[in-house]
């Protein structure tokens, strides 16, 4: 969840947009696109500048920047040169997060480690550099899209752009993000209007697109329930094109040619030897079998919840992504589920293209564009809890000791640090939720500003008092000024007299992000929309 709240994506019947969905990935990133005329045609960007042809069409290019010249050249994605013997920067989208909050084995990642120090060479922080790469990919995807449809119609259009981030990221990443697209000049000032930015998480926009491309099938009906596998992507050339999604139970040799800096010189110290080794199946049994092992745990963690919540099982399992076009996983994953859930796995590229596919057609279905896109995510089940902080008199039955606070205003114990949470972590955020709670505060002076603060944990079971897991989401500040002399007053067994503020906060779910509203005396006197973090159920 974030403090950063989605921007107007209404588009009023006679305006004109194109919604650019943005997979930003760790190894590699694509772009997905469409014109609001015609909403069903969502087209995939490709035409990359590579050193090697067979690449410049491939749906996706390598996240990967090299900087060279002191004035911040860079070759970057398929057009980083093969034979360089400088080291490029990847997995950098990863150095958007704090090391604490990186999963446990990536934290002592040798490729993170190596991205932080090329980082710190090129003087550079994470959001750079992420700017930076972003900033060439959205100038190609211009590109693409303006010799696609023409300049003049590109000029007309607003932008809604649409990134995708990991469901687990903390909630900061959205801020850093957005800043990065700042930077990239995403957002920079266009005479059709003011481009919208808006996030979704990666297994929601995985599970838009493949029920788009689903959703015609007479076996899938309403209610029936999946899992949806975005399997990350690990290397390119002869192991993304080739071993990745071909290797499977029969024996087989595997030639790989070796990088630049493998390769011993030749003769004439102008020429240079290419070299090969060959892996056989034995070779790589071991690595694809330990991936499967993990994403079989995974995918049957998500099952045993799905039967958990539902009291039946899902009826597909559904491969995206990278490796989710890998036949061996194929094989041992229907292996493990035998035949009480059928595994669906598409061929040729709707896998890897899934998620920037997704980010444009939530940008559609949220502006009520999507003509024709049956598709939609029901139900979505919180990830975290949200909620804000109260004190309350002190009950010993009710209360830690440790919450337990003299309070001098009201002469008596109070219970500090207490919550009251508006959505709990496996909550269903249903359309048009509304809840609303009442509280007060007492001031002996009229304070300069007014403001609340919102709050967020991952931690189940769910606190009932703000500890270590609690973070501060973002503050409210009141945007309209109390007349002090007309609120009631509390005199306290001191003879003190206070003014005492009643308000309400009150939460109203669209089922993707959450309005929090404060209400006094019948206005609104505050607001703030933030975004949820959630499960997709389909």
């Amino acid at each position: 969840m974030s403090g950063f709240g989605d921007g107007d994506l209404s588009v009023s019947p006679d305006e004109h947009a194109i919604i650019i969905g943005i997979d930003f990935g760790t190894t590699f990133s694509g772009v997905s696109w469409a014109f609001s005329g015609q909403p069903n045609d969502i087209e995939v960007i490709t035409r990359w500048e590579a050193e090697l042809s067979y690449n410049s069409d491939t749906e996706k290019t390598p996240s990967t920047l090299l900087y060279h010249g002191p004035y911040g050249e860079a070759s970057w994605g398929y057009g980083i040169p093969a034979a360089t013997s400088a080291e490029p920067l990847k997995w950098f989208k990863l150095l958007l997060i704090d090391h604490q909050d990186l999963p446990r084995e990536l934290q002592s990642s040798a490729q993170i480690a190596t991205a932080r120090r090329l980082m710190s060479e090129a003087n550079m922080d994470p959001v750079d550099v992420i700017a930076g790469y972003l900033r060439r990919l959205w100038n190609h995807s211009i590109e693409c899209i303006t010799l696609s449809t023409g300049k003049e119609l590109v000029k007309m259009c607003k932008f809604h752009v649409v990134i995708t981030l990991p469901a687990i990221w903390p909630a900061y990443a959205k801020a850093r993000m957005t800043r990065a697209a700042q930077e990239a000049g995403i957002l920079k000032n266009r005479s059709a209007g003011d481009t919208v930015l808006s996030f979704i998480s990666e297994p929601e926009a995985a599970a838009l697109a493949t029920m788009r491309d689903l959703s015609n099938r007479p076996n899938i009906k309403p209610g029936d329930h999946f899992v949806m596998r975005e399997i990350k992507k690990l290397m390119n050339g002869d192991w993304e094109h080739g071993i990745k999604q071909q290797f499977d139970a029969r024996p087989r040799d595997w030639p790989v040619t070796l990088p630049a800096g493998c390769i011993k010189p030749g003769p004439s110290r102008r020429m240079m030897k290419k070299e090969t080794i060959t892996l056989n199946h034995s070779d790589l049994l071991p690595v694809f079998e330990t991936i499967s092992q993990k994403i079989i745990k995974l995918i049957q963690e998500q099952i045993d919840g799905i039967r958990a919540t539902s009291g039946k099982l899902p009826k597909y399992v559904i491969l995206v992504g990278g490796f989710g076009r890998c036949r061996y996983l194929s094989s041992r994953l229907q292996l493990a589920l035998g035949d009480a859930v059928e595994l669906l796995q598409s061929q040729g590229t709707r896998p890897w293209t899934a998620i920037c596919r997704g980010a444009v057609i939530q940008g559609l279905t949220r502006q009520n564009l999507g003509i024709g896109i049956s598709v939609r995510v029901s139900s979505r089940i919180a990830r975290m809890n949200y909620g804000v902080k109260f004190s309350t008199r002190f009950d010993p039955k009710l209360h830690r000791l440790e919450s337990k606070c003299w309070d001098e205003i009201e002469q008596e114990w109070k219970a500090t640090d207490q919550i009251e949470w508006y959505i709990k972590k496996g909550d269903d955020i249903a359309d048009k939720k509304t809840v609303r709670h009442r509280f007060f505060q007492r001031y002996l002076t009229a304070p300069k500003e007014i403001t609340e603060e919102l709050y967020f944990s991952a931690a189940f079971p769910i606190p009932k008092r703000a500890d270590s897991t609690t973070k501060r989401l973002c503050t409210i500040p009141w945007n309209r000024k109390v007349n002090f002399d007309t609120l009631p007053t509390f005199t306290n067994s001191l003879g003190k007299v206070y003014h005492q503020l009643d308000f309400d906060i009150e939460m109203i779910s669209d089922g993707t992000s959450l309005d929090f509203t404060i209400v006094h005396d019948g206005k609104r006197v505050g607001g703030k929309n933030v975004t949820v973090e959630f499960e997709p159920e389909g």
